[in-house]
Parts: C-alpha cells; sequence; structure tokens
C-alpha cells in the first residue's frame, strides 16, 4: 500500500518529467504592442520580427500577421489569440510561407465592453520542438 507521501511525490516527479520532457515548448513572453508598431524578438535562429497590419487593428475588421524568420524555414508557424479575461472561444490560424517570410489574415472576436486585452501566442514549430512567442495588445 501507498502512503500519501509517496504518491505525492511520485505525481510530483512524473509531472517535472513532463514539463521538462525534450521538445516541449517553451513560452517567452515579449514585451511589445504589435497593435501599435512591428515587434522583433530573438530567436534561436537569430532575430525574427511580427507586423499586424493594417494598424490599429480591431474587432471590426480583418488584418494581416506577418512573420519574418530567420535561419533554416521553420517545419510550421501558427498563432493562437485569446481574449486576456475573457474566453472568445478557439482562434487559431496556421500562416502560410512565403519568398519574405509567413503570413496569415486574421479577426478578432467582437467583444462589447470596447477595448480589450488580447493575448497572441506565435508557435515556431521545429523539428527539435516549439517555441511560443507571446504578445500582448489592446485593440477595440
Amino acid at each position: 500500500m501507498i502512503t500519501l507521501g509517496a504518491a505525492t511525490l511520485a505525481i510530483t516527479i512524473g509531472a517535472g518529467y513532463l514539463l521538462t520532457e525534450p521538445g516541449a515548448a517553451e513560452l517567452q513572453s515579449i514585451a511589445c504592442s504589435p497593435a501599435l508598431q512591428q515587434c522583433q524578438f530573438k530567436t534561436a535562429a537569430g532575430v525574427a520580427s511580427l507586423e499586424l497590419t493594417p494598424l490599429p487593428v480591431r474587432s471590426s475588421r480583418p488584418f494581416q500577421l506577418n512573420v519574418s524568420y530567420p535561419g533554416d524555414a521553420p517545419e510550421r508557424i501558427w498563432f493562437d489569440l485569446q481574449g486576456k479575461k475573457m474566453y472568445m472561444g478557439v482562434n487559431q490560424v496556421e500562416l502560410e510561407p512565403h519568398t519574405q517570410g509567413w503570413s496569415a489574415q486574421a479577426n478578432l472576436g467582437i467583444c462589447t465592453t470596447g477595448t480589450m486585452t488580447w493575448v497572441l501566442k506565435l508557435v515556431v514549430e521545429q523539428q527539435d520542438g516549439q517555441q511560443v512567442y507571446q504578445f500582448e495588445f489592446d485593440a477595440s
């Protein structure tokens, strides 16, 4: 019979292993608002950039998300866009590669409270795992 302490220790060790498993995504918060400017951020391959157009980003119109990524092309880039304080449904889009980088068209959910803070998680998938870059911005 396993005691409660031994069971807790086993769960803690197991959870720690899962969180540090090779290839697991790492989250890096970027202190730049893509709703105000083009954002540059450091990656293992060099400096990348994220740009939303046209500015300002509004919930009433679609916008373009453009990513320039240095070095070898990632296998896949996609993003998850969520309200920071309010669930707005699933909003995940895969970017398409082209000669100048990666791009996709997106929309914000309509929020009846006026201005809302959004969290954009940009996920870059490489053969050896994922890297997640998190940006926050306000939009009305």
